[in-house]
């Protein structure tokens, strides 16, 4: 509810505009009002003043002497304000905070921000990144993105990027006709870039694959490293097409034919539906960008989704890197 003074600057830039228009459609439709409205407030402002502003005749409006005195007095200081406003708007920084863990930063968004950029020249990202997009307060951030296993349920979140994770190797240690059969007979170690290699065994159970008869050799702590560590030709890591989009295109990293890929986890977006209409605009830029594809054989049904079998608490200090 308005108190009388806001009701009446309110009321007041609807005369202004009238007036300056000469016409109450044209007032309206800057307004974003109906013509009635813009004709209903100068009404009661006629009334509330005891003057006769405008005189009416044949859908046509005329300022009268009092009007016109009005307008002479309140015109510059309406332009005044609106020419501050404007100011204020133009030099305020627009910007909506994301945060994020590093890998997706580096890997996913970064390399989208131009594409971002010239949809929203107006919006300044800033994006905070950490390992454990978990830790800390989400007081300071517009919107949160995190990554779950999928055997995690979410609850108050969008998932934006399914991880379809297969292995990927360096191409020097495949040869050609090579793939499933060498796997399981250990020609290739497993990197692990998660505690207690999770992501080998949702990959090995959903393959129905004994994960004690792979070789383990190298833990890396993010994925980063653990991305280097496959480069090097130390063994293959887990890892989906949308993290690994570099290597696959500059052939730095090649998945292993004939081997299924496995959905292990994804990227959820949390965020509150925020009246700002920056960070719907980043939300609806995000949520586009939704991924489940996977560049391996044109086989249909070849993804399997795990049953989620626990709900967490999303304030739980958890992430894989």
């Amino acid at each position: 509810m308005q108190d009388g003074s806001n009701s009446l600057l309110n009321t007041i830039g609807v005369f202004e505009t009238a007036a300056r228009l000469k016409s109450f459609k044209l007032a309206a439709d800057e307004l974003c009002l109906t013509p009635s409205a813009v004709s209903h407030r100068i009404k009661n402002f006629e009334q509330r003043l005891d003057i006769l502003l405008f005189s009416r005749a044949k859908n046509a409006i005329k300022l009268t002497p009092d009007g016109e005195r009005l307008y002479r007095a309140v015109s510059a200081p309406v332009s005044q304000i609106h020419s501050a406003i404007c100011a204020v708007q133009s030099t305020a920084v627009k910007g909506v905070t994301v945060r994020t863990n590093i890998t997706l930063a580096a890997r996913w968004l970064i390399p989208r921000l131009a594409e971002f950029r010239s949809i929203h020249p107006e919006i300044n990202l800033k994006i905070i990144s950490f390992n454990d997009v978990h830790g800390g307060s989400y007081d300071e951030t517009d919107i949160t993105i995190i990554y779950e296993r999928a055997d995690n349920l979410i609850t108050n979140g969008i998932q934006i990027l399914s991880d379809f994770s297969a292995p990927v190797i360096a191409p020097h240690l495949i040869k050609k006709g090579e793939g499933l059969k060498e796997l399981l007979q250990g020609k290739w170690p497993a990197i692990s870039c998660t505690e207690a290699n999770w992501e080998w065994r949702l990959w090995a159970a959903e393959n129905d694959i004994d994960f004690e008869t792979l070789p383990s050799r190298d833990y890396f702590s993010i994925d980063e490293t653990a991305i280097e560590g496959a480069i090097a030709g130390l063994g293959m890591v887990m890892m989906p097409p949308f993290i690994i989009e570099r290597e696959l295109d500059r052939g730095d990293l090649v998945y292993i034919p004939g081997v299924k890929p496995v959905h292990i986890g994804g990227y959820w977006l949390i965020s509150d539906q925020s009246p700002k209409k920056l960070v719907r605009e980043v939300r609806k830029w995000l949520l586009k960008h939704e991924t489940l594809h996977f560049p391996q054989s044109g086989k249909k049904n070849q993804f399997r989704k795990k049953k989620p079998k626990k709900r967490i608490n999303l304030t739980k200090d958890y992430s894989p890197s």
